[in-house]
C-alpha cells in the first residue's frame, strides 16, 4: 500500500513510462520543435532550466509541485496533491522522503521509497519515455499560452494519447491526456529556471 501513499493508479497511469513496441511514425511541423525529437527536446529543456514547476489534473485528483534537477538528474521534489476529502503534501530531500497528511507536521517516512517517488514525477524522463513508445507523433494546431504561441503535438500510445503545446525554446507549457478507457486529464509546466528551493520540512 505505499505506492498508494504517493498518488493513486489514476496518477501513476497519467505518469508512468510505457513498454510499448511498435514502429513510429512522424509527421513533422514546418517551423518550431521537431515531432521526431520532441521527448528528447522537451526533457532537455527541463535538465538545462535546473527547475520547473507544475500542475496535473487525473480524475478527481490534483497535482502541483516543483522539481530541482543537478547534472540533469531529478535532486529535489515537492508535491502537493488534493482528493475529495484529502490533502497531503510530499518531499524527498537529500535523498529522503517526507509527508505530511493535511496540516499535520512533516515527518520521515520510510513507507515510500524516495527513488521510486523521483522516478513517478521526472518530467524529462517521463517525456523522453511517452515520445519513444508512441507509435505516431504528429503536429496539431497551436495554442496561445500565456501571451506565447506553441507548437501542437499529438502523440499516441496503445495505452493512451496525449497532446502537447511547446513553446520555441522546446518547453513544455500545457499537455492534455486521455486513456483507452476514456479516463482524462491535463495540465501545465511552468517556471523554468526559477530560483526554487525544497528544503527539508
Amino acid at each position: 500500500m505505499a505506492t498508494m501513499q504517493m498518488m493513486s493508479a489514476a496518477g501513476r497511469r497519467a505518469l508512468g513510462a510505457l513498454a510499448l513496441a511498435g514502429a513510429l511514425v512522424v509527421t513533422g511541423c514546418s517551423s518550431g520543435p521537431s515531432a521526431d525529437s520532441i521527448g528528447e527536446t522537451t526533457a532537455d529543456a527541463i535538465r538545462d532550466a535546473g527547475t520547473v514547476q507544475f500542475t496535473m489534473t487525473s480524475g478527481e485528483e490534483t497535482f502541483e509541485g516543483a522539481a530541482v534537477y543537478e547534472e540533469g538528474d531529478l535532486s529535489e521534489l515537492r508535491v502537493e496533491t488534493t482528493t475529495p476529502g484529502e490533502e497531503r503534501s510530499e518531499w524527498v530531500v537529500d535523498g529522503e522522503y517526507w509527508r505530511a497528511p493535511g496540516t499535520a507536521r512533516p515527518e520521515r517516512s520510510g513507507s515510500v521509497d524516495p527513488e521510486e517517488f523521483v522516478a513517478a514525477w521526472d518530467w524529462a524522463q517521463v517525456q523522453e519515455d511517452m515520445a519513444a513508445a508512441a507509435t505516431s507523433i504528429e503536429a496539431v494546431e497551436a495554442r496561445e499560452i500565456d501571451g506565447l504561441e506553441t507548437h501542437g503535438f499529438e502523440l499516441v500510445s496503445e495505452e493512451r494519447t496525449e497532446t502537447w503545446w511547446v513553446d520555441d525554446d522546446g518547453r513544455l507549457r500545457e499537455y492534455e491526456f486521455e486513456f483507452a478507457d476514456g479516463q482524462s486529464g491535463g495540465g501545465t509546466l511552468f517556471g523554468y529556471g526559477d530560483d526554487v528551493r525544497i528544503f527539508e520540512p
